[in-house]
């Protein structure tokens, strides 16, 4: 193994264990494990639902948005699964637009015709590998959570009705 290969091999074993300082740049490295949670998932369903009315479904997340994405970077995490995509910024200067849309698998997720890996190793801004365990958006949610009842606010048009709509 070349010397390369035996650094390469020795950051990815600091990193997917407890993280730690490279030892050439000295920036702080760690796999994190990325959970798909109830609240990214309602972040989806907001976004699914306002997109349908917005220009190549691409909404500005910095306008108008509901009080509970306020508090996390929820809709910026689902790109990690496919669930969204970012519109490239205008500026070098900022990390994205804050304009996102979903994806078609987003839309699949949203209306439970998809299911995802629960978690996502990410390192780098990357996805390294994938949960073994996979979710439909009901599995998100803990039990005083309704579903059905989140779906017809954001689509009162089509009752959904056991966690699958008539999209």
């Amino acid at each position: 193994m070349t010397e390369e290969a035996t650094l390469r091999h020795n950051w990815r074993n600091t990193i997917e264990s407890d993280g730690g300082y490279c030892p050439v740049c000295d920036r702080w490295g760690k796999v994190n494990k990325v959970k798909l949670t109830g609240g990214m998932a309602r972040s989806l369903a907001w976004l699914v639902s306002v997109s349908a009315g917005a220009e190549n479904g691409w909404v500005n997340t910095r306008d108008n948005v509901p009080l509970f994405m306020l508090r996390s970077n929820s809709i910026g995490h689902l790109k990690y699964w496919g669930l969204v995509q970012s519109r490239t910024p205008d500026s070098e200067k900022v990390k994205t637009s804050g304009v996102w849309r979903a994806t078609l698998d987003g839309h699949d997720f949203v209306h439970n015709r998809l299911s995802v890996p629960s978690h996502m190793f990410v390192y780098n801004d990357a996805v390294m590998r994938t949960g073994l365990d996979f979710v439909s958006i009901e599995d998100c949610f803990t039990e005083e959570f309704d579903y059905r009842e989140v779906m017809n606010s954001y689509f009162p048009t089509t009752q959904v009705q056991d966690g699958l709509d008539n999209n």
